[in-house]
């Protein structure tokens, strides 16, 4: 992470939502256990210069984790990636797309992805990045006021609670990332999109047509299997009810696998610069393309 007043500057003219939607969910906030450098104006600070992350239980339609830089009052919301725990210590796998939008990072013509792991044992943390790395102290911990249990620890720190819930955070950047797009033996057009920041098959659009007449078609019974990503769903154009199948990628090439079709005919798949195109003519507001993984 680059802590500086330019990118604070930068995440405060973002918009904000209130921190407030969260105030019935589990949450433990913990602080860099040293103060932090913080390069403001040119001069570098550490009077009460603090990272502090936010880390709430899990709820599938809002986040787990926020973020604050040093000298900011915004939080700002990562991407969650995988957990996993084992003898007392916890890890999770986080992503800062909000840093990635206000402050590019590039080597190579390639935009650098800001991924975290924050690792957590008792009331330690430690943050990692690809660089550097932050140790954190546990300073406020709220149970989940719905479900209380005789062996949960005791609340502590609510003034670090109620200032953090009485605070903004910049959300995730509405940037969309292409799963599909293929021309239909009828000269149509398939392109189906979905949130680069929030994957969930709900988040999914469907747009059908001729090039430079297509529309936003709803989709139905979607439909995927765990064989690697053989997806199906029906959705309406023009009266008519259309199918759409595509095949899991795994073991395509081999003789006799099946092909992506459009009504149970045969689909050409159309390469990602020309569905990019068709992505922005179609006024799509598509993730940056090049990343170093």
């Amino acid at each position: 992470m680059r802590i500086s007043k330019e990118t604070n500057e930068k995440v405060e003219a973002l918009p904000k939502l209130p921190m407030s939607i969260n105030k019935n969910r589990q949450t433990t906030i913990w602080r860099s256990s040293t103060p932090i450098d913080f390069n403001h104006n040119g001069a570098t600070i550490q009077s009460d210069c603090y990272i502090e992350l936010v880390q709430f239980s899990y709820d599938i339609d809002l986040s787990e984790y926020f973020l604050k830089y040093p000298g900011s009052d915004t939080y700002i919301e990562l991407i969650t990636g995988g957990t996993s725990s084992g003898g007392g210590k916890t890890s999770a796998s986080v992503r800062n797309a909000v840093d990635e939008y206000v402050d590019p990072f590039v080597i190579d013509g390639l935009l650098v992805k800001r991924d975290l792991i924050f690792y957590t044992a008792g009331d330690e943390g430690l943050l990692r990045d690809s660089i550097d790395h932050w140790f954190f102290k546990k300073v406020a911990y709220q149970n989940d006021p719905k479900h209380t249990y005789t062996n949960s620890p005791v609340d502590f720190g609510q003034r670090y609670i109620n200032a953090m819930l009485n605070s903004q955070y910049a959300g995730l950047p509405n940037r969309r990332e292409i799963s599909y797009c293929y021309e239909t033996e009828n000269g149509r057009l398939i392109l189906v999109d979905h949130s680069a920041t929030k994957y969930t098959y709900k988040g999914m659009r469907c747009w059908y047509g001729l090039r430079g007449s297509m529309k936003e078609v709803k989709i139905e019974n979607f439909g995927r299997y765990r064989d690697g990503g053989t997806t199906h769903f029906e959705f309406e154009a023009d009266g008519e009810t259309h199918k759409f199948f595509v095949p899991t990628r795994l073991g395509q090439n081999r003789e006799g696998a099946k092909k992506a079709t459009f009504d149970e005919k045969e689909m050409v798949e159309l390469g990602q610069p020309t569905a990019r195109e068709i992505a922005l003519d179609l006024g799509i507001n598509l993730q940056p393309l090049l990343y170093k993984d």
